[in-house]
């Protein structure tokens, strides 16, 4: 069933030139539905609104927003709907902070985030949830916008470009509390200066909306499409999820974003074929390493479409490198993963020693720092420099960059970010207070516990209730004594030796 919003009869006066920045994202997303208001916003099967009615919710939300949050932060736990999209841009048009939450975490996690944050506004699809919230935030669901909205004609949008935060993303922490990445809006625009004609998009392409909203590659996707005029395709139903390739020929989606390991789902379905695959013109991929048998098999089954493989952390607004892969080069710029490029507009990578080392980002998109943590801030960001040591160890050969491992015991799975110290901190809550070890193995997470583990699906069952899905063991191993080194320090790499396959 498709769902038609009209809110053509509700936009507020045009902003006066002289507060209006073009490379402001709200500004870019008004000129487009000027452009093409008739034009497909959002599409899928639940869903169908034009750039008119677009930016009429986004002013309704806009409102709201300007009269309940006082404090100017605003959480946003949403599935993939009209206000899920729609809702970062209204925070930008008053000015506040937004903070996009996977509705889908554990509920202790999502609380967590909340209590950090302290929001005056929480928009979500399950108020339920937030009951046992203790800040005083205003919960509000989707469908009580129109009850509290004001619409005054004079709504005034102020769409200069400064340094103040335009939105926070809570990664895993190493204490086994999420961590804040305070993005500037000066950095989110100079991503945009590169991602929308990085992308190409616009009125009559559609780009796909793969990542969950929590997860900052979502930014690329949703501003890039929206910002340019092109119609965003939400993978919300869980067919479309489990069968990306088929989503693709069935929304004849021309633009893909996503982790390199989707190119795996695809192939696990049976749909690596050219017929699920003819309408793609782009891939893009981010968030973990994209490997050379990806590539060839996207080439294989596709005839026209290109490969950009990017790079980047949390830390610098999405990505900050680019390579386009190309059935020529793809040899040249290969090793056990693709080069990760070359540093985007007025970014710039450094390496501590020679050819090899942990690298540093400098430029206008690394973030402020960690929210309301200025110990962690200070000990991986340089303001002066506008730097962040990123913990990535990198080595260069000749003109390519590989990133070769961490420096600590963050790692990627499934294209997430996340802290092996926090996957310890629940499991020793779990275990009660038993100590566990975790360690990567074949991209999945290894978790030893001391002593026996009777039953390791139970074991899993109760993790899930405190850590998403992606942080999950894929197994759980019971062992007498785990390994120490002789400062008394747990011994991963003789368990990660002992564990190999």
């Amino acid at each position: 069933m498709i769902s038609h919003v009209a809110y053509k009869n509700c936009l507020p006066m045009t902003p006066s030139p002289s507060s209006v920045d073009p490379r402001h994202p709200l500004a870019r997303l008004l000129n487009a539905a000027e452009a093409h208001p008739h034009s497909l916003a959002l599409h899928n099967d639940e869903l169908s609104v034009t750039y008119e009615d677009f930016a009429g919710r986004i002013m309704r939300l806009a409102t709201v927003f300007r009269r309940h949050a006082a404090m100017g932060r605003v959480l946003l736990s949403l599935e993939k709907g009209l206000d899920a999209y729609a809702a970062p841009f209204a925070a930008m048009a008053v000015r506040a902070v937004y903070c996009p939450l996977n509705p889908d975490l554990p509920l202790r996690r999502r609380l967590s985030v909340g209590e950090a944050f302290e929001p005056d506004v929480i928009l979500t699809d399950r108020p339920e949830d937030w009951e046992a919230h203790p800040q005083s935030s205003r919960v509000l669901r989707p469908d009580e916008v129109d009850e509290v909205a004001e619409l005054p004609e004079d709504l005034e949008l102020e769409l200069a470009i400064d340094d103040r935060p335009a939105y926070v993303i809570f990664t895993s922490g190493s204490s086994g509390d999420p961590k804040g990445v305070v993005i500037p809006l000066t950095g989110l625009c100079h991503y945009l200066d590169w991602a929308v004609p990085a992308l190409g998009a616009g009125p009559g392409s559609r780009c796909s909306q793969h990542p969950n909203l929590g997860f900052d590659l979502s930014v690329l996707d949703v501003f890039a499409s929206l910002c340019s005029g092109a119609t965003l395709i939400p993978l919300s139903s869980a067919m479309d999820r489990m069968f990306p390739g088929r989503a693709i020929e069935r929304h004849a989606i021309d633009t893909w974003v996503s982790v390199p390991s989707v190119v795996d789902v695809i192939a696990r379905a049976g749909d690596l074929k050219p017929e699920r695959l003819r309408s793609l013109r782009l891939m893009v991929f981010c968030g973990e390493p994209l490997r050379r048998p990806h590539c060839r098999a996207i080439f294989d089954n596709t005839e026209h479409c290109r490969i950009l493989n990017t790079y980047g952390p949390t830390e610098a607004t999405v990505s900050c490198t680019v390579v386009e892969v190309t059935r020529e080069n793809l040899d040249d710029i290969s090793g056990e993963s693709v080069a990760i490029g070359d540093p985007i507009g007025d970014m710039s990578l450094g390496i501590d020693e020679g050819d090899e080392g942990e690298l540093v980002i400098s430029g206008p998109q690394v973030a402020l720092g960690y929210w309301r943590d200025t110990e962690a801030t200070a000990r991986v960001f340089d303001p002066a420099n506008r730097s962040y040591r990123t913990g990535d160890w990198v080595r260069r050969k000749g003109r390519n960059l590989f990133v070769t491992g961490r420096i600590d015991r963050q790692v990627k799975v499934r294209g997430h970010r996340l802290e092996l110290g926090e996957v310890e901190t629940r499991a020793r809550e779990v275990s009660g207070g038993r100590a566990v070890a975790a360690f990567v193995r074949d991209e999945s997470i290894v978790l030893v516990v001391e002593g026996v583990v009777a039953d390791a699906a139970e074991f899993r069952s109760a993790l899930s209730d405190v850590l998403p899905d992606y942080m999950l063991p894929a197994d759980v191993v019971g062992i007498a004594a785990i390994p120490r080194t002789p400062n008394d320090k747990i011994d991963y790499r003789s368990l990660e030796d002992a564990y190999a396959r």
